[in-house]
């Protein structure tokens, strides 16, 4: 009789659980997306920061940046990125609750 790999043999064989799984897939896969397209406009948003940063702390010495405005601005840049961490985190944990949530109503069936 033909074997089928570890991952298959852990399969729900009955239809609704196969589906919630499903679902619950394809909810982890938008979040996930969800989540790469936010952190790369966040990325874009960054790096122009940071351009314009660099811009006015190294451009011609009358449209340099006094230092106080640099260190406002890197406190700024600072501020940005925990920001978004702090909102990766809570996605990534709202993420695993849907996931928990999913395997608990196949547990159930």
């Amino acid at each position: 009789m033909h074997t089928l790999p570890g991952a298959m043999q852990s399969l729900p064989e009955s239809v609704e659980a196969l589906r919630a799984l499903v679902l619950a897939t394809v909810a982890e896969r938008d979040a996930a997306v969800i989540e790469r397209n936010t952190l790369l406009a966040q990325n874009d948003r960054l790096r122009h920061l940071l351009l314009k940063l660099t811009r006015m702390q190294f451009g011609a010495r009358s449209e340099r940046l006094p230092e106080e405005q640099l260190q406002l601005g890197l406190e700024a840049l600072e501020q940005a990125i925990a920001k978004g961490d702090a909102e990766t985190e809570k996605r990534e944990y709202r993420a695993q609750l849907r996931f928990r949530d999913a395997e608990a109503a196949l547990d159930l069936r």
